[in-house]
């Protein structure tokens, strides 16, 4: 798992390489830096502690909660990606941030 995931990567530098996006890049990680960084960090700890056996039953909570977090904190991106593809007569609305 995750060599794979580090090959993931791997390909996606490349790809930014090889097709000149590497400004794009940047640009984009200064700019959303603050909100994908803790979100990163949360995903590597609770990966490597899912990796102990005697602490696996102890961290799945934790994951499905740090997913429900992420969903919350960013209902209307979410909302407004799904209200793209559903149809017409199928919207959800969004609410307003407080």
């Amino acid at each position: 798992m995750a060599y794979g995931l580090v090959g993931a990567y791997a390909i996606y530098f490349i790809l930014v390489g090889v097709h000149g996006n590497a400004d794009e890049l940047v640009t984009f990680v200064e700019s959303n830096g603050r909100d994908f960084l803790p979100w990163i960090l949360a995903i590597i700890v609770l990966r490597a502690l899912y990796n102990v056996d005697t602490l696996r039953p102890m961290v799945k909570p934790f994951i499905a909660l740090a997913v429900l977090v992420f969903v919350l904190r960013n209902w209307n991106k979410v909302t407004s990606q799904l209200n793209q593809i559903l149809p017409s007569s199928v919207q959800i609305p969004e609410t307003s941030q407080q």
